[in-house]
């Protein structure tokens, strides 16, 4: 950036550092709001692109119980089904018939 500035002003002294301080803080804001845009709308589209269609599994609920431990009410086609979630495993708690 410094040799592109020296060749477009052929020297320092020519430069204001007022100029320089403007010209890093618009680059700065811009960056800024770029990557605010990028996680606001492109980020959005491009996680619910990765959603399975048409899934039968529905979280119905969820509920922490400790560090890493927790408890899941999941929809699966006509069942209800709650599932205890750990570090290292998963385990089928109960299972029932979803009356509507």
């Amino acid at each position: 950036m410094t040799i592109l500035l020296l060749a477009q002003t052929g020297s320092f002294e020519t430069m204001s550092y007022g100029w320089l301080f403007a010209k890093t803080i618009s680059i700065m804001v811009a960056v800024i709001l770029l990557a605010f845009l990028t996680i606001k709308y492109v980020l959005p589209k491009l996680v619910r692109g990765r959603k399975l269609r048409g899934s039968n599994i529905e979280v119905l609920d969820y509920q922490p119980l400790e560090n890493r431990k927790s408890v899941y009410l999941l929809r699966i086609e006509d069942k209800k089904v709650a599932v205890g979630v750990t570090d290292h495993a998963v385990a089928k708690l109960c299972e029932w018939e979803l009356h509507e």
